[in-house]
């Protein structure tokens, strides 16, 4: 058996330091191209989410009072939606103005996304001017509105979702999905606020299934959408 080599004993030498020139060279390739980027935080974004809420409703009231609405209905739409900006301004805050990872905890943002478009059902249902019978309601000139009315109202809230989506694009690497979910809230209920000032229905079905489908169906894809958009 060989004897073991004394040099094995021994510490290895601490690597030599790169000169100032070469210490100069990688860092000037590693930092070329980069420039300066300004970081908005998350305050700041979720600030800019509720001017899309706040335009839509400034158009339809806009066409509404062009078409000669009545002031009563446009005055009650717009204190309505001037209560729910607010809920929607605590939503934002408090599920997305704070930087991932301090944010509350995933089950109460579940629990605010799934219980905000139950409690504007309600609202829907309790401000309607009445409610005629579903089988009425689901065929002829109620269907047809209902449907008219209710593509517009997805349309306009899937844009205005998108366009907060990219306010907050890969923005989230801890929960991307209920975050998507909450800013599919802003753009549904914006919509669905609008429209329920512009349209001349204000029958009961009419209301829950054109414009509050609209929020949550925009609340489930919202989920979809923001594991795609907002995940790094």
């Amino acid at each position: 058996m060989s004897e073991r080599d004394p040099l094995d004993d021994l510490p290895w030498p601490e690597p030599a330091a790169p000169s100032a020139s070469v210490s100069t060279k990688i860092c000037d390739g590693c930092t070329k191209g980069l420039a300066e980027r300004p970081c908005r935080s998350a305050r700041r974004r979720a600030a800019l989410s509720m001017l899309f809420p706040t335009a839509t409703v400034g158009l339809f009231s806009w066409r509404a009072i062009a078409h000669h609405a009545p002031e009563g209905v446009v005055r009650a739409g717009l204190y309505g939606a001037l209560a729910w900006s607010i809920v929607l301004s605590l939503t934002l805050l408090f599920g997305l103005a704070s930087p991932p990872g301090r944010r509350p905890r995933l089950a109460l943002r579940v629990g605010v996304a799934a219980l905000i478009p139950v409690v504007f059902f309600v609202y829907l249902e309790k401000t309607a001017s009445g409610t005629v019978a579903f089988s009425e309601f689901s065929q002829g000139a109620y269907a047809a509105h209902a449907w008219r009315c209710g593509a517009i109202c997805f349309a306009v809230g899937a844009i205005m979702s998108g366009g907060v989506m990219l306010l907050w694009r890969r923005s989230d690497p801890l929960t991307p999905g209920i975050s998507g979910a909450l800013l599919g809230l802003v753009g549904g209920m914006g919509s669905a606020l609008g429209m329920g000032i512009a349209c001349p229905s204000h029958e009961g079905w009419h209301v829950c299934v054109s414009h509050g489908v609209v929020v949550a169906s925009l609340v489930v894809l919202g989920a979809a959408a923001g594991r795609r958009m907002l995940a790094p």
